[in-house]
């Protein structure tokens, strides 16, 4: 597994992720079951990509109520977790 030193949600981060499947867009392609999606779901997801490599551009940005909270509260969650678990 590669890592790499950028913030989350900059314009690096966005560019490292664009060409590649990640963890939190893999359900476009495996079910909670480990089974392999088919249909319109897997293709839309491959043209996203395709599209992301060919143009260099990424996708809109988007942002669920869950992901706003998220990010809001992590400065909270960060401190908690490190004391919770030493």
């Amino acid at each position: 597994m590669k890592t790499f030193d950028v913030v989350q949600g900059s314009p690096e981060w966005i560019k490292l992720r664009m060409n590649i499947p990640t963890a939190s867009e893999l359900d476009a392609l495996i079910s909670p079951t480990l089974k392999i999606r088919t249909g319109e779901g897997p293709q839309t997801y491959l043209y996203q990509k395709l599209c992301c490599a060919v143009t260099g551009i990424p996708p809109d940005d988007f942002q669920s109520f869950a992901m706003g909270q998220g990010s809001i509260l992590e400065h909270e969650a960060i401190p908690w977790f490190e004391f919770a678990h030493d």
